[in-house]
């Protein structure tokens, strides 16, 4: 099939207009990179740094950072109506603030003045090998998303050091969805007992997505925890959390401390708008009519407690 020349030319102009566009975005330019040791110390506090050359003004950028146990960061940066941690700051020498954190840069450092922004990470896995960054516009879905792979090694204690595992929920790229108005369990597994019979306490500690808000805590005596019906009814910070919560467990054998996380995406009950006395009524036009809307419900709320805070009514 013969296309005419106008029409070959107007493909051309779009998609070296496509090209410029993908070429000249702000995920683009802010050239992210990741920078952190390779040994990281298992269950200690240990620095990870995010840079850009620029910071987006026009949009936000998306970052996501993770292992595949362990989401160290998820959080917008540029154009957000509440800002969010971790903060970037402007330096004149990237290589200076890797160096003052105690980080050893790997490969060569791109451009040295700059952002950066510090994350404070604890590793409590040694499956924990690779971290990956992904960066995305939101806004401007046609921009491919950029992506930063980086390899770890999680340092162990020279003796034997028990670990655990929660079975399902560990994968932050793959949370488990539970819903608000259903019982679950969550259970734990240990990966290493060191040849000993563990009996532990476990502490459970229900946050945000990046740890920083504390809902709830609980502590058992198994490893084990039953989650009651709608008692996940919690409200995040930033709309990028909706809905996504993390269970961190964490308990101690003979000085030995282990823990784990388990990443959860809850689904909410339907809403269903209910009139008493059916959906037509007769009446005279000089009647007062009442109509009656508190037979409305939140599926995601017990029957007897308040179900909504308003009720629009359109004529």
């Amino acid at each position: 099939m013969w296309l005419p020349v106008d029409t070959i030319k107007l493909i051309l102009l779009s998609l070296h207009m496509t090209m410029q566009v993908a070429e000249n975005n702000e995920l683009t330019r802010a050239k992210i990179n990741i920078f952190t040791n390779e040994y990281v110390p298992y269950g200690r506090p240990t620095p990870i740094v995010i840079t850009m050359e620029e910071l987006p003004v026009k949009y936000s950028i998306t970052i996501h950072l993770s292992t595949s146990s362990y989401l160290l960061a998820f959080f917008e940066v540029g154009k957000v109506a509440n800002k969010m941690q971790p903060k970037f700051l402007k330096t004149l020498s990237i290589s200076n603030q890797l160096s003052l954190l105690g980080i050893k840069a790997r490969r060569k450092i791109m451009y040295d003045k700059g952002y950066f922004a510090k994350i404070i990470a604890i590793f409590w896995s040694a499956n924990d090998k690779v971290i990956t960054l992904q960066g995305q516009l939101p806004s401007q879905p046609w921009v491919h998303k950029v992506m930063e792979i980086v390899e770890v090694k999680v340092n162990l204690p020279t003796h034997c050091t028990p670990q655990i595992v929660i079975l399902k929920g560990s994968d932050p790229q793959s949370p488990i969805k539970i819903a608000v108005n259903r019982r679950f369990i969550i259970r734990v597994l240990f990966l290493e007992t060191c040849n000993f019979t563990i009996r532990a306490s476990f502490r459970w500690h229900l946050t945000d997505a990046a740890e920083l808000k504390h809902f709830s805590k609980y502590f058992t005596d198994n490893p084990w925890l039953i989650i009651r019906r709608y008692s996940l009814r919690f409200q995040t910070k930033h709309e990028i959390w909706r809905n996504l919560l993390v269970f961190h467990v964490e308990g101690n054998f003979n000085g030995f401390s282990f823990a784990s996380r388990c990443y959860l995406k809850l689904a909410m009950g339907q809403v269903q708008a209910v009139i008493e006395g059916g959906e037509s009524r007769r009446a005279a036009h000089n009647e007062i009519l009442w109509i009656n809307g508190s037979l409305s419900r939140d599926y995601s709320k017990k029957y007897e407690v308040k179900q909504f805070s308003t009720y629009n009514w359109k004529l």
